[in-house]
């Protein structure tokens, strides 16, 4: 799985995250830094827990490029 985005693409991602959600970027990013990502991730409407015991589910979850830049964000990695 590659989780290389750039720095450009991430600020991308966290901007589309804020207009979607409605929430500023630096409160994702407070989240996100902050070990929030399942509050963020309910705010977004998305059903963490249908992917807890499900390994094809994670799967496809990892292999999606959003999730890889919200994964590598959580393990800061920019």
């Amino acid at each position: 799985m590659n989780m290389n985005l750039t720095p450009q693409q991430q600020q991308e991602l966290i901007n589309a995250a804020s207009r979607q959600l409605g929430i500023s970027r630096e409160q994702i990013i407070a989240m996100l830094q902050n070990g929030k990502a399942e509050s963020l991730a309910s705010k977004a409407g998305f059903p963490i827990q249908q992917y807890i015991n499900n390994p094809v589910a994670i799967e496809r979850l990892l292999s999606d490029p959003a999730a890889q830049a919200v994964i590598k964000k959580l393990m800061g990695g920019g």
